[in-house]
């Protein structure tokens, strides 16, 4: 009889180790399949990431780029405005300086808009390489108008500044155009009563008309 039951103990601690050891085995599985899914889940979540900054990327370059030259354009200039207008708040000064290339109709209709283009495209390469990180260029209008946006210390450093743009820019040459580049230029300093662009932009615009008049000329309001 004892023989019997050592038996029937036996079985069932085999029944039971044999119950223990396909439960861990199945454990281990379930444990293994939800990390592949937490793993998958996480290349996911990667890639939706990724996906995203690229896309904001790319919708930012639509929406704050030059479609046709490499700078920003006026929608970037509203977008940073009212950073800019708090920094001028703490006596940090931002000149406004809208620029505007002389006898470019001239150009396009002597040598053709081809030419014009590149005359423009002079020109913007030069005026960036006198900006610092402090500063901004844009694309004000869809001609040849163009925002400089310098972070200067008063009014003489900024028209300094836009002379030596002046400067380098009337030393641009192009191939078989026998006309001068040149660039008129208007600035007005950021204020706190400025509640937006349009504010500063006009008495930029305004500073212009009077350079215009003179041509390759700055002029300040």
């Amino acid at each position: 009889m004892l023989k019997t039951d050592e038996y029937n103990i036996n079985v069932i601690d085999n029944r039971n180790l044999y119950l223990t050891g396909s439960f861990l085995i199945l454990l281990s599985v379930i444990i293994q399949n939800v990390l592949i899914i937490l793993a998958i889940l996480s290349i996911v979540q990667f890639l939706i990431i990724l996906f995203q900054t690229i896309i904001n990327h790319y919708l930012n370059q639509l929406v704050y780029k030059s479609t046709t030259i490499d700078c920003y354009n006026r929608n970037y200039l509203n977008k940073i405005f009212p950073k800019l207008l708090l920094k001028s708040e703490e006596e940090i000064n931002y000149y406004f300086c809208l620029s505007d290339l002389d006898g470019l109709s001239e150009v396009n209709n002597k040598y053709g808009y081809e030419i014009g283009d590149k005359w423009i495209s002079c020109y913007v390469e030069e005026a960036k390489k006198n900006l610092t990180k402090n500063d901004f260029f844009a694309r004000f209008q869809e001609g040849d108008e163009f925002m400089i946006v310098l972070r200067c210390s008063n009014i003489s450093e900024a028209v300094q500044v836009c002379k030596n743009i002046q400067k380098k820019v009337s030393k641009c040459k192009l191939k078989g155009v026998d006309t001068p580049i040149s660039v008129s230029i208007g600035i007005s300093k950021l204020v706190k009563k400025d509640n937006c662009l349009e504010d500063v932009a006009n008495r930029a615009t305004e500073a212009l008309h009077e350079a215009k008049k003179i041509k390759n000329a700055v002029k300040t309001n």
